[in-house]
C-alpha cells in the first residue's frame, strides 16, 4: 500500500484527519453494503482511478459512487434544514412521506423480528448483508432499496407488504437519476450536492413520489453521516 507524501500533495495534518473521518463514515457504509452493491462500487472506484479516464468522466464516477452510497431521501429531508432554503409545500409533503415510511418500516421490521424471536445477526446472515446494516435499518440510519425489502420479507415468512407501506405501489415504474451538470429546469425538482473531493454540483432528477424509493432500484440507502449538505430546487 502506498504512503502518500503530505508535504508533496501540499496537504495539512488536519486535512488528513478531515479526510479519515470522512473515510470511516464511507467505509461504514460501503462494508454495510450487501456483497453485489460492494462489488459494483469496487469496479466503479477501480476505473475512476484509471490515469486514462478523463475529469469530467472521473467525476459523474464518483458522484454515481456517492449515489449508492447515500440514501437520496436523506438528502431531500435534509436540504432546508442544512442550507436554509423553505421548501414548497409539495415538497415538504413528500418529505413528510419519506419519513413515514421509514418509521413505519422499522417499527413494522422491529415487531416482525420479535414475533419471529429472530436477532439481527441472524437477519443479516439470512439476507446476506452485515449485521449493522440491520441495525441501521432499525434505528433508521438507512433506507432500505426494494430487492432488500423482499429478502427480509422472505426471511421472516411474511408479505413484503407487511413490512413496507404500499410495497406494490409503482413497482413497474423504470424511472432513474440522472447526472447532469446543467441548470435545473423551473418545472422539476432537483437535488443538489458537492462532492466533498471538487465542489463540482452534480444534480440528480428524480420524482418525489410516493414511490420514489422504488426508483432507485440500483442503489444501496446507506449511511446518513458523511453528506456535506444539499439544496433542493423546484418549481412551487
Amino acid at each position: 500500500m502506498g504512503v502518500m507524501n503530505v508535504e508533496q500533495k501540499n496537504t495539512s495534518f488536519d486535512e488528513l484527519v478531515a479526510a479519515c473521518r470522512t473515510f470511516a463514515d464511507c467505509l461504514a457504509a460501503f462494508q454495510a453494503c450487501d456483497a453485489e452493491t460492494r462489488a459494483d462500487i469496487e469496479e466503479l472506484i477501480a476505473y475512476a482511478r484509471d490515469p486514462d479516464v478523463d475529469e469530467l468522466e472521473r467525476e459523474s464516477l464518483f458522484a454515481t459512487i456517492a449515489q449508492a452510497l447515500f440514501p437520496m431521501s436523506e438528502v431531500v429531508s435534509s436540504a432546508s434544514r442544512d442550507f436554509g432554503s423553505p421548501l414548497s409545500q409539495e415538497e415538504a409533503a413528500a418529505c413528510a412521506e419519506l419519513d413515514a415510511e421509514e418509521a413505519t418500516f422499522a417499527s413494522r421490521l422491529s415487531a416482525a423480528m420479535n414475533e419471529k424471536k429472530m436477532t439481527q445477526s441472524a437477519l443479516a446472515t439470512a439476507i446476506g448483508v452485515g449485521q449493522p446494516a440491520v441495525s441501521m435499518m432499525l434505528s433508521r440510519g438507512c433506507r432500505p432499496q426494494r430487492r432488500t425489502v423482499k429478502k427480509i420479507a422472505e426471511a421472516l415468512s411474511i408479505p413484503a407488504s407487511d413490512l413496507w407501506p404500499n410495497f406494490h405501489v409503482g413497482k413497474t415504474e423504470t424511472h432513474s437519476p440522472v447526472l447532469t451538470n446543467s441548470v435545473p429546469s423551473a418545472k422539476n425538482a432537483a437535488l443538489v450536492w458537492e462532492s466533498p473531493k471538487t465542489a463540482t454540483g452534480h444534480i440528480v432528477w428524480t420524482d418525489l413520489s410516493s414511490g420514489y424509493w422504488t426508483k432507485l432500484e440500483e442503489l444501496d440507502a446507506l449511511s446518513r453521516s458523511t453528506l456535506k449538505g444539499a439544496t433542493l430546487k423546484g418549481a412551487a
